[in-house]
C-alpha cells in the first residue's frame, strides 16, 4: 500500500484507503446475498427477528477489548527494551494493525503497518520487527497446538463439513511451513543472509537491485540480519519468561473471540456449544479460511463458518444469521471504526515525527 512507501510529512492516500474500505464491505455482501439466495430465503428472513442488541454489542467490547490487551503486551515488551510509549500510541497500534488486516488480501497489511507505526514513533527498525514477528509466530504456533492437541476433533470436523481431511491437512501445512519460515528469520537471520548473498549475484539480484537501487542489497541485508539476531537472541533466550507471558496473553485475547462467537452462536439458535468446541472449530477453520485472497477474508468467513457451524447447531438459517451478526460487530464495525481514527492517528504520528527530529 502506498501509505507504507510515502514520507510522514506528506498526506495518506485516503483515497485508496476508502476504496479498499469499499470493496471490502461489497464482496462480503455479495457473499452473503449469495448464501442467503441458496438457503431457505423465508425462514432466513425469519431468523433475522431473534436477532438482540446484546450480540453485537458483547462481540464489538470483546474486540475492543482485544485491543487493550494488545497494547498492555506491546507495553510489557517495549519496557524490557527501556523503551516507553504511551498507551493512546499502543492502542492505535493495535488498532490501526486490525484495521489494515481487515483491507488487505490474506490479512496480511496489519503486521507491516505495525512495524511501521512504531518506526515512525522512534523505535529501531529491527526491535518492532523483532516484536511483530514474534507475535505473529506465536499466534501462529498456539493455534497449530490447539489443532495438534485436538486432531482427532479437527478430522472429525473435516469430515463433517464434507470436505475430508485434505482442507485440514492443507491448512495445517501451509500454516507450519509459514511458521517455520518466519521463525527462520528470526531464530537464524545469517542462514537468509547467506541466501541473500549468493542470490545478489543472480538475474532476480540484480533485478532486486533495480528495484531497491541499491547495488550491493546483500550486503545490508546481510549487516541488517545480524543485527536483527541480536535483538531476537535478546527477547528469546534473556526474556523467554517475558515471551510465554506475552503469548499466555495472545491466548486470552483468542478466547476474546470464541466467546463472543459462541455467545452469538447459542443465542441465535438456542443449541449448547462448549467453549473448547468452538475453539478447535475456529482455531481449525481460520487456518484456512485466510489463505483465501479476500480483503480480511471478507465472505469467505461468513461461508466457511456458516457452513461448519450449521453442522452443530443444524439450523443453517439461524446459523448464518449468527455469523453475519457476529461478523458485522467483529469486523465491519471495526473497520469503519479504523476508519474514523485512521487520519487523525497518522496526523498525530506524523506531529510526533517532527517534534522528536526524526
Amino acid at each position: 500500500m502506498k501509505i507504507f512507501t510515502q514520507p510522514l510529512n506528506q498526506n495518506p492516500n485516503v483515497r485508496n484507503i476508502l476504496r479498499a474500505v469499499f470493496i471490502a464491505v461489497i464482496i462480503g455482501l455479495l457473499v452473503n446475498l449469495v448464501i442467503a439466495f441458496l438457503l431457505n430465503g423465508g425462514a432466513t428472513l425469519r431468523s433475522v427477528g431473534r436477532i438482540r442488541w446484546d450480540f453485537v454489542a458483547i462481540p464489538f467490547g470483546c474486540y475492543l477489548l482485544i485491543y487493550v490487551v494488545d497494547a498492555l503486551r506491546l507495553r510489557i515488551i517495549l519496557s524490557q527494551f527501556k523503551i516507553r510509549v504511551s498507551f493512546r500510541d499502543l492502542i492505535d497500534n493495535g488498532l490501526l494493525g486490525g484495521f489494515f488486516s481487515n483491507l488487505t488480501p490474506f490479512a496480511s497489511g496489519g503486521q507491516p503497518f505495525q512495524v511501521y507505526h512504531l518506526h515512525a514513533l522512534g523505535i529501531d527498525l529491527k526491535k518492532s520487527t523483532n516484536i511483530i514477528a514474534s507475535r505473529w509466530v506465536e499466534h501462529l504456533v498456539t493455534s497449530l497446538l490447539v489443532v495438534a492437541l485436538a486432531f482427532h476433533a479437527a478430522i472429525d470436523l473435516a469430515h463433517s463439513v464434507g470436505a475430508g481431511t485434505v482442507i485440514i491437512y492443507l491448512g495445517f501445512g501451509v500454516s507450519l511451513v509459514f511458521a517455520v519460515v518466519v521463525a527462520g528469520v528470526l531464530f537464524r537471520p545469517d542462514l537468509l543472509a547467506r541466501i541473500a548473498q549468493r542470490v545478489e549475484r543472480s538475474p532476480v539480484g540484480r533485478l532486486i537491485a533495480r528495484m531497491t537501487r541499491r547495488e550491493e542489497w546483500g550486503e545490508h541485508f546481510v549487516a541488517w540480519s545480524l543485527r536483527l539476531k541480536e535483538e531476537v537472541s535478546f527477547l528469546w533466550r534473556q526474556k523467554l519468561h517475558i515471551m510465554l507471558l506475552d503469548t499466555l496473553l495472545g491466548f486470552v485475547n483468542l478466547l476474546f473471540q470464541v466467546c463472543s462467537l459462541a455467545f452469538v452462536l447459542q443465542g441465535m439458535t438456542g443449541r449448547e456449544l462448549s467453549v473448547l468446541q468452538v475453539l478447535v472449530t475456529f482455531v481449525t477453520v481460520n487456518l484456512v479460511a485466510y489463505f483465501i485472497p479476500t480483503p480480511g477474508g471478507s465472505g469467505s468467513i461468513e461461508g466457511i463458518y456458516s457452513l461448519v457451524f450449521s453442522g452443530f447447531t443444524g439450523r443453517p438459517d439461524l446459523t448464518f444469521v449468527a455469523i453475519v451478526v457476529w461478523r458485522f460487530a467483529t469486523y465491519y464495525l471495526h473497520v469503519f471504526l479504523g476508519l474514523i481514527f485512521f487520519v487523525p492517528v497518522m496526523r498525530r504520528v506524523e506531529a510526533l515525527t517532527k517534534a522528536g527530529g526524526r
